[in-house]
């Protein structure tokens, strides 16, 4: 039997992660088969830990083989101390990788302090990055907060007080692959 190959990769830290970026990719029109979701299995350690001992092999394979991948996203929660982009610098650095170029379509969802920090904001919450905001119900009841997302990252207008992380993974997108 032959493997499937996925055109958009995610690597996630948990559920919510996995269908917050699922729901955006396939309003930007990306074929729900041609994604590929690698997550933390739950309940085996750290999930953070797991997304950067995992992100050196993906950012290989995608380099590696572009015809096979075309993106590959990385959404991974920040620490109180906003090392995350340097820990998955280091990551590439310890595999004896280059650096993420800005021309590559590897994008980093990096939410301070986590998704739930997005979500808020999305459904209309005035947040603040250094809080801690509840979980959703069910992971899909990101749905409405995704599709207004997606609009706001279209028109390159993100509501007033957006948090600083979701500017610059709505910037990466853009970027790096709309």
């Amino acid at each position: 039997m032959s493997r499937r190959r996925a055109q958009l990769i995610l690597l996630c830290e948990d559920r919510q992660h996995e269908a917050f970026l699922r729901r955006f990719f396939v309003a930007a029109g990306w074929n729900k088969r041609s994604i590929r979701v690698e997550k933390s299995p739950k309940g085996r350690g750290c999930a953070e830990q797991w997304v950067r001992e995992h992100y050196a092999a993906e950012v290989r394979n995608l380099r590696s083989a572009p015809y096979v991948a075309r993106a590959l996203v990385v959404a991974i929660d920040e620490d109180t101390q906003g090392k995350r982009e340097a820990q998955l610098s280091r990551a590439l650095v310890d595999a004896d990788l280059p650096a993420r170029q800005p021309d590559e379509s590897i994008i980093h969802a990096i939410p301070a302090r986590n998704i739930e920090t997005w979500l808020q904001y999305l459904l209309g919450k005035d947040v603040d990055e250094k809080q801690q905001y509840a979980r959703l119900a069910s992971e899909r009841d990101c749905e409405p907060a995704v599709r207004l997302l997606k609009t706001m990252c279209d028109a390159h207008d993100l509501r007033p007080t957006a948090p600083p992380s979701l500017v610059r993974a709505c910037n990466e997108y853009r970027d790096r692959l709309a």
